[in-house]
């Protein structure tokens, strides 16, 4: 479990004690947007222990723009999330932004078989003025017709339905909504990630300088920068995992050009013009490929970002066949032009070449930089790999167009 005394000082103040009760356990429905206080027609509300104004200020020094005058759109796919959404909720409520931000949160549920609607509505229900609108025009037929709707202020909280699955149709529909708001700005949040106070607004504030302030168009999507893992229990390393599966450190940076799938920003025209969000099951860096092939660029946010890390081997595989089956997916996607998006890739690009290349570029460097006692346990990963690549791919021939994957249960 992760200690409060770990975490900066700036997610220290939101994330509680008792962490893993708070953030894993079934959260009540009064701590998530129910808290939110009904905004009155005069005075200024309090909200979190500030004024309107003093959060209006504050987005202002964050962004540089005044409240009033920031517009975006905030697109939260959720797939079976009912487990988190409380908490993920009640983070995202704690953000740093204005009170008067014309905000968008539209928040997609996608073939749920859980209660994650149900724990959406109730949140939402607290607020006043919450009722069923009509949807407006897009793609997805499978897509509910009425929409639940919430307004706090400028702030428009809206919960779409669809039966169809995939996190790539419900950014296509959050698009949808964002087009038809006249946003220049949207974002995505996934479900369980957990954002730091000052995210939204330092994600906002470069999507507007590279889209908005910008007359150039070669800025099209923008990602969070840093990632940062939080250990989901207090699993005993194995024997076996810890040989197979290399430990992760706790941060990683976004290579540059990547885009960071679980928070980032795009241009609404430009995913529209694209015919929605590409079907993969890895959007994110099917996005990246397809802007690089473009000649688009990815732009990088201060907006930091905290993720559950895999706990189980079972869940280690799942995400490595998930990863070869989306690079071949790109590659016929985007032909010759996928070899753009070598130099991001690192060593998984040699995924797409055969096994010689991978001997001699993935296990022989492995082995040369190790000591003689090590060579089995680096083989050993090597050739566990090697069958976990096998299957990526076989799931790409059966399934060239799939943009769905099995959930890994260590990070609900």
């Amino acid at each position: 479990m992760l200690a409060q005394a770990s975490l900066p000082p700036s997610l220290a103040e939101v994330v509680p004690h008792n962490f893993e009760n708070e953030f894993c356990a079934q959260a009540l429905p009064s701590r998530g947007l129910h808290e939110l206080p009904t905004l009155q027609k005069s005075g200024a509300t309090r909200w979190r222990g500030a004024t309107r104004t003093e959060r209006d200020l504050a987005w202002h020094k964050l962004t540089g723009i005044r409240a009033d005058e920031s517009a975006f759109t905030l697109v939260m796919p959720v797939h079976n999330e009912a487990r988190l959404l409380p908490s993920v909720l009640r983070v995202l409520n704690r953000a740093n932004i204005g009170s008067s931000v014309h905000m968008q949160l539209v928040i997609v549920t996608n073939a749920c078989t859980d209660s994650s609607r149900e724990v959406i509505q109730s949140l939402l229900s607290g607020i006043s003025d919450a009722g069923y609108v009509r949807v407006p025009i897009i793609r997805d037929r499978q897509a509910d017709s009425f929409s639940y709707k919430a307004n706090f202020g400028n702030a428009q909280i809206l919960l779409v339905n669809t039966n169809t699955p995939g996190k790539a149709n419900a950014l296509s529909i959050g698009n949808d909504f964002a087009y038809s708001a006249g946003h220049k700005i949207c974002m995505c949040l996934d479900a369980d990630t957990f954002v730091e106070p000052n995210s939204v607004a330092l994600m906002f504030k470069e999507a507007h300088a590279r889209f908005i302030s910008q007359q150039a168009h070669e800025y099209v999507a923008v990602s969070s920068l840093i990632r940062e893992s939080l250990p989901r229990n207090k699993e005993q390393i194995s024997f076996w995992r810890s040989i197979l599966i290399p430990q992760p450190n706790g941060i990683g940076r976004t290579p540059e050009g990547i885009i960071t799938g679980c928070f980032w920003a795009w241009r609404p025209e430009w995913m529209r013009s694209l015919g929605g969000c590409p079907q993969s099951v890895a959007e994110d860096l099917a996005m990246a490929g397809i802007a690089r092939s473009m000649g688009k660029k990815v732009a990088l946010s201060e907006a930091k970002v905290w993720v559950f890390d895999i706990g189980t081997v079972r869940d280690y595989i799942s995400r490595v066949r998930r990863s070869t089956q989306s690079l071949f997916q790109i590659r016929d996607m985007l032909g010759p032009q996928a070899e753009l998006l070598y130099p991001m890739l690192g060593q998984s690009r040699w995924l797409l070449d055969g096994f010689g290349a991978r001997v001699r570029h993935i296990l022989l460097p492995r082995l040369w930089h190790s000591a003689p006692s090590g060579w089995p346990a680096r083989l050993a990963s090597f050739i566990a790999h090697e069958y976990w690549w096998y299957l990526g791919r076989r799931d790409h021939a059966r399934a060239p167009s799939a943009s769905t994957w099995n959930a890994c249960g260590s990070t609900k």
